[in-house]
């Protein structure tokens, strides 16, 4: 009778392990710093200056630019991240068009500071990239489903 009783008693301790497990395991299972599609949250809590370099490393990275072009393409992202502070700032989340006319603006300094073929290759590299988040061009895709077209039931 003792044996079944030890063993009831570990059967106990098994389940509460389990049940325990079972309840805190998703939550330790979430990474703090944040990847795959929910990465950029420890982006968002950068600096303006600190997600400038990010880019412009990354930029380094893709268009191997030189010494010159970087310092430039830092102080543009430096700029365009504290335009972009500034537009978050507020009580009331902007528009749409107001963070296309920072993106707009940093695209038209990359333009007088990159070659064409740099420019290119970084087009590619952000159509690629919005293409993985699933933002793709929306204006390149279909507005709506055509509407249904009745066919004649014939007997």
């Amino acid at each position: 009778m003792s044996v079944v009783k030890i063993k009831a008693n570990n059967m106990k301790k098994i389940l509460f392990a389990l049940c325990i497990a079972c309840a805190f395991g998703p939550a330790m299972a979430q990474n703090v710093e944040g990847s795959g599609r929910g990465g950029n949250h420890a982006r968002m809590k950068m600096s303006p200056e600190e997600r400038a370099k990010f880019m412009t490393d990354k930029m380094q990275e893709k268009l191997s630019l030189s010494t010159d072009q970087n310092a430039k393409i830092l102080a543009v992202n430096i700029e365009a991240g504290k335009r972009m502070q500034a537009l978050m700032g507020g009580d009331s989340r902007p528009d749409r068009s107001a963070f296309e006319g920072v993106d707009k603006f940093r695209q038209e300094q990359y333009a007088t500071i990159l070659t064409p073929a740099q420019m290119e290759q970084w087009k590619a590299f952000r159509a690629e990239q919005q293409e993985m988040r699933g933002r793709g061009d929306r204006a390149q895709q279909p507005a709506a489903m055509p509407a249904k077209q009745e066919v004649p039931v014939t007997k």
